[in-house]
């Protein structure tokens, strides 16, 4: 009973052992399970880890490429600031310069204008003188041609009187024949007449002074080539001067006769000067003549005088 026993407990015991054996193989397969899930876990994490410090690493690489472009941008701005700045005290060198030019332009403008306003002040002083000249001539003119005018309607003669100039209008019929230039016997008898009225209201001593030139033209009418009667015009009013000029014309002193002759002149005109119906066609007998003008010698001098007031004026307008 005890044999049986012991070997039973003997048994029992190698059981026991083989039991905890397995237990503790157990336990090593679990531990050696853990540790390489463990390990695995930490690899894991490690290259996760790792990953990360590579992307952190990256972004940080990034980051500093960005700050050291950011860096050099700011370096080119801070350049190109004082690039400008330097532009601008280059502007502001011009600005003064340009400003102390200004100021002397100005101090010679008002210099300037000082002058034009003296010289106005004076140009106006001229211009009243002027003009009261103008008038005076003028008034002589005006006063010529109204003696004129009451001397030959005293006289009853045929003849036309320009109130504006003075022109005197011989009519060609009574003077000439048609296509002729030799006077006629009722043309002669007119100038008999009317040459000294004419010249002894010019030559008066009020009125000698003045008179520069007394002109005797000679008009056709349009018949005939230009030329042609240029001539003709030209040969009666020269057989007029002829007439009224020569040696022994007796209504005429010697020295009226001798001052004449320094003064007269005789040109012909053709048919530039026509005489005009109301209609505008050509009236050939009026344009038939001979006319008597005069100028004063003091004419070319009014006309000098006319050119510098309109100018004046026309300067004065501009101002």
């Amino acid at each position: 009973m005890r044999a049986r026993g012991k070997t039973g407990l003997r048994g029992g015991g190698g059981n026991y052992w083989t039991s905890y054996a397995d237990m503790m193989a157990g336990l090593m397969l679990v531990f050696a399970l853990v540790m390489v899930f463990s390990i695995f876990q930490y690899m894991k994490a490690e290259e996760t880890r790792q990953t990360e410090v590579t992307k952190r690493e990256a972004q940080l690489q990034e980051q500093q490429e960005q700050l050291d472009a950011s860096e050099a941008d700011l370096a080119l701005a801070q350049a190109k600031l004082r690039e400008q700045q330097g532009e601008l005290d280059q502007k502001d060198q011009a600005l003064q310069s340009a400003q102390a030019l200004m100021d002397v332009a100005q101090s010679n403008l008002q210099a300037q204008r000082k002058r034009l306003d003296d010289q106005a002040d004076r140009f106006e002083a001229d211009r009243a003188e002027m003009q009261e000249r103008i008038d005076s001539l003028i008034g002589v003119r005006a006063r010529i041609v109204m003696d004129l005018a009451q001397e030959l309607r005293g006289a009853n003669l045929n003849v036309t009187v320009d109130e504006q100039t003075g022109a005197i209008t011989l009519t060609g019929a009574v003077l000439f024949d048609v296509n002729q230039s030799t006077l006629k016997r009722s043309g002669m008898e007119l100038l008999d007449r009317f040459i000294p009225i004419y010249a002894r209201t010019l030559l008066a001593e009020n009125n000698r002074e003045y008179v520069g030139e007394i002109i005797i033209e000679g008009h056709t009418d349009s018949d005939g080539g230009f030329l042609e009667n240029l001539r003709l015009s030209q040969n009666r009013a020269y057989a007029v001067a002829q007439y009224c000029l020569r040696d022994g014309f007796g209504e005429l002193t010697v020295e009226e006769r001798d001052l004449l002759r320094t003064i007269t002149t005789a040109n012909g005109r053709s048919w530039s000067n026509l005489i005009r119906n109301a209609d505008n066609s050509e009236n050939k007998n009026a344009s038939r003549r001979v006319e008597f003008k005069f100028r004063l010698k003091e004419d070319e001098m009014i006309d000098e005088m006319r050119v510098i007031l309109d100018a004046g004026g026309q300067e004065e307008r501009q101002r």
